[in-house]
């Protein structure tokens, strides 16, 4: 994209400094506004390229961070014994199967009740991600140690819509 805009303001600087000789004067300015226009094109494009790939960047990088806040409360919040268990790594995972049990089980589509509030069975979830990582390789774990991590993973949600 930039030797594309370099040799299009090379190519007007030498149009402005003469013009060619076996060209008219209609076709010079012709030739002289098709370059502004390809220039400003060019420059519109990569200021739109940019200003979405620093925008998704920046998205992304906020996406990690939350992800990682998740994660350190996540292993602050659960029993001595389960923090020593369980590594960042399956923290992670747990966290994003836990995201994905919300989306394919239909409860960010289900109707509070009158109180606002969303039954959320906390067990099934724990089951959910045991049989997952079970068959997915990352190991063998009870839903009864996931109940922690799912419960721990809620908290912090609560804890991010207080804030």
């Amino acid at each position: 994209m930039l030797d594309l805009k370099r040799n299009l303001l090379k190519r007007l600087k030498l149009c402005l400094t003469k013009k060619p000789h076996n060209t008219t004067e209609r076709e010079w300015l012709f030739n002289l506004h098709s370059m502004f226009y390809s220039l400003y094109c060019c420059t519109t494009t990569f200021f739109i390229f940019k200003t979405t790939f620093m925008n998704l960047d920046e998205e992304l990088m906020l996406d990690a961070q939350e992800d990682a806040a998740a994660v350190a409360f996540v292993k602050n919040n659960l029993p001595q014994e389960l923090q020593e268990k369980f590594t960042e790594e399956q923290l992670y995972y747990f966290l994003d199967v836990i995201i994905e049990y919300y989306t394919e089980s239909g409860i960010l589509d289900a109707q509070p009740d009158k109180d606002g509030y969303i039954d959320i069975d906390e067990e099934s979830i724990a089951k959910y991600v045991s049989k997952k990582a079970n068959r997915e390789g990352m190991g063998a774990f009870s839903p009864e140690d996931l109940l922690f991590v799912v419960q721990a993973h809620m908290d912090f949600e609560e804890s991010q819509e207080e804030a």
